[in-house]
């Protein structure tokens, strides 16, 4: 993230900053086209029939609490 600019040597990373920056990236995600782009790489692409925003904002959550 650094050498791409997107995290400054500032910012601490913990896991409320992490977590509003997915929000933010999954919030701006059009999920039709995530879904068609990785299809062709997944042997059952049926699978994908759950990705929505709400389905990542559920995983995220996740993140730092087990």
């Amino acid at each position: 993230m650094r050498a791409t600019g997107d995290w400054s040597d500032d910012d601490h990373l913990n896991r409320q900053n992490l977590l509003t920056r997915l929000r933010s990236v999954i919030d701006a995600l059009d999920v039709d086209a995530a879904r068609d782009e990785v299809s062709r790489f997944v042997p059952d692409p049926s699978g994908l029939i759950i990705w929505s925003r709400e389905f990542f904002l559920e995983i995220i959550e996740r993140i730092g609490t087990a």
